[in-house]
């Protein structure tokens, strides 16, 4: 499924990010967007983002990975936006934040996702904790993300 196909991105670009632009007092433009997620959702995050830089600048993915094999598809099928020479001007911030005991498939894969990024030149900042795929590490991670945006 493309990051078009997928009725997950379509509801939130069309019905939720408008819901939340009518609703509340927000600034527009992708300078002043963020995209985050955590365990699936930092992987959909990742995946909004990285297709949508007309509308986000900065990702945060909290306990996020793919298997490898996975990975190895989303790679190929963003590969045109990964190697693009424009994605370091316009992605201003990748955070990414997991725990060393985390029992999902998050800990142990995310050294494939790391040596992607960097396999592509993609500037990140990594954080590794102690603990599991768990909300404590989550409010950590948002605390330590939070601060970093929109600078």
């Amino acid at each position: 499924v493309t990051p078009s196909q997928d009725r997950f991105t379509a509801d939130f670009l069309t019905d939720v990010m408008p819901f939340v632009t009518h609703t509340f007092r927000v600034r527009g433009g992708a300078e002043a967007t963020a995209i985050a997620g955590l365990s699936t959702g930092g992987a959909k995050a990742f995946l909004i983002g990285l297709n949508h830089l007309d509308r986000f600048s900065q990702i945060g993915m909290f306990s996020a990975g793919w298997f490898p094999a996975d990975l190895k598809k989303v790679e190929e099928a963003q590969l045109r936006i990964l190697d693009d020479a424009s994605l370091a001007k316009r992605l201003k911030l990748l955070w990414l934040g997991v725990g060393t005991e985390d029992s999902s498939a998050a800990f142990p894969n995310t050294p494939h996702l790391l040596a992607m990024l960097r396999g592509h030149g993609i500037k990140h900042i990594y954080r590794e904790t102690g603990g599991d795929h768990t909300w404590t590490n989550w409010r950590r991670y948002l605390n330590e993300f939070a601060p970093l945006l929109f600078r």
